[in-house]
C-alpha cells in the first residue's frame, strides 16, 4: 500500500501487514514528522490507484467499444443500409465487405413466355416480399426442352437496381430459339458481388 506523509508529502510504499492496528504512529524517514494515518488510506490506497487509472482509461475505452458497436452495425447492415445509400457500395467494396442482393427477399411474378416462330417473348416481375427497400438481383434464365436439355441459358438484368418495399421491377428478354414451344423456363435471382448501384 502507499502511504503519504503529512508533512513533506513523500510517498512510501509499505506493506498492509506493518501497520496492526487503527492509531498506530508512523514517522517519516525523510522528514522525521510522526503522524497517525487514517484507516482510509491506509485500506484502499491500492484501490485508490486502480481507480484513477480506470478512470483515464474509461473515455479511450468507451470510444473504442462505440467504434467497434458502430462497425459492427455497418458491417451486418451493409446490403440494406446500401439498398438507401447506394453511393456506400464502392466503399464497402474498397474494405473487402462484399455486398450481395439477399435474394431470400426477392421472387419472381407474373411470368408470361410468348413464342412467336422462332421468336421467344419473355417478360415478368421481379418482387421484393420484404418490408424494407432491397437490391435487385441478376436473373439466370435457362430454357430447357422436353428432355431437360438446355437450349439456351442466360443472365438478366431487371429494369431497376433497386425494389422498394412490397414492389417490384419488371424484366424482359427476346430470344431466337428454334423447336422451343414445348421449352421450359427458369429464372432464378443471383446472389452476385454488387460493385456499383447497378446489378
Amino acid at each position: 500500500m502507499l502511504l503519504t506523509c503529512e508533512n513533506c508529502e513523500t510517498i512510501f510504499r509499505i506493506e498492509s501487514a506493518q501497520l496492526a492496528t487503527a492509531g498506530q504512529q508512523v514517522r517519516c524517514s525523510v522528514c522525521h514528522h510522526v503522524w497517525a494515518p487514517d484507516i482510509e488510506e491506509r485500506a484502499n490506497p491500492d484501490n485508490e490507484i486502480l481507480r484513477e487509472s480506470l478512470s483515464v482509461l474509461r473515455k479511450p475505452l468507451l470510444i473504442c467499444a462505440l467504434v467497434i458497436a458502430a462497425f459492427s452495425l455497418l458491417s451486418f447492415n451493409r446490403t440494406l443500409i446500401t439498398a438507401y445509400v447506394p453511393s456506400l457500395i464502392p466503399i464497402y467494396d474498397v474494405t473487402g465487405l462484399t455486398i450481395r442482393p439477399d435474394i431470400s427477399k426477392l421472387e419472381v411474378t407474373d411470368l408470361k413466355a410468348n413464342f412467336q416462330g422462332d421468336t421467344l417473348r419473355i417478360r415478368g416481375n421481379l418482387s421484393n416480399k420484404s418490408a424494407l427497400m432491397t437490391h435487385a438481383a441478376p436473373l439466370q434464365l435457362s430454357i430447357l426442352d422436353e428432355d431437360g436439355v438446355v437450349l439456351h441459358s442466360q443472365r438478366l438484368t431487371p429494369d431497376d437496381a433497386f425494389i422498394a418495399a412490397r414492389s417490384a421491377t419488371e424484366f424482359f428478354i427476346q430470344l431466337t430459339i428454334e423447336d422451343a414451344t414445348q421449352a421450359e423456363i427458369r429464372l432464378e435471382p443471383l446472389a452476385l458481388r454488387l460493385t456499383s448501384s447497378r446489378p
